[in-house]
């Protein structure tokens, strides 16, 4: 009685193909009627987080950038999860935006900031 796991994954890309509006609609609708589930499908399945163990990390943090130290109203941007790329699964921290870019434009390389917070310092 049981359903064809294949069968009915295949059945839903057919449906998704034939039909984007209504599922981009759907989707938007869901969005609006429970905004949290999204974030939390997000965090789970990108860094095995439930959004208490998101939520202990930023409190234990002081809800500030674990980087620069911004509180809420200096990140305008929102919060980022930090991890290792090289290590899947690895969070370090939560960060602000700026940070983030910041962490990611230097490839996570230690020394790329630290010869870039040298090269502020040649030209105060």
């Amino acid at each position: 009685m049981g359903r064809d796991p294949v069968k009915q994954r295949a059945n839903q890309k057919r449906y998704r193909e034939a039909h984007p509006d209504k599922v981009r609609d759907a989707r938007r609708a869901s969005e609006i009627a429970h905004p949290g589930a999204i974030r939390a499908r997000y965090l789970r399945r990108v860094y095995g987080l439930s959004v208490l163990a998101w939520l202990y990390l930023f409190v234990s943090q002081g809800y500030r950038c674990a980087v620069c130290g911004a509180g809420e109203s200096e990140s305008m941007k929102g919060w980022h999860t930090d991890h290792d790329h090289s290590k899947p699964g690895t969070v370090r921290a939560i960060v602000c935006h700026h940070c983030n870019t910041m962490l990611g434009a230097a490839r996570d390389n230690e020394s790329t900031l630290i010869k870039g917070a040298s090269y502020l310092a040649r030209h105060r």
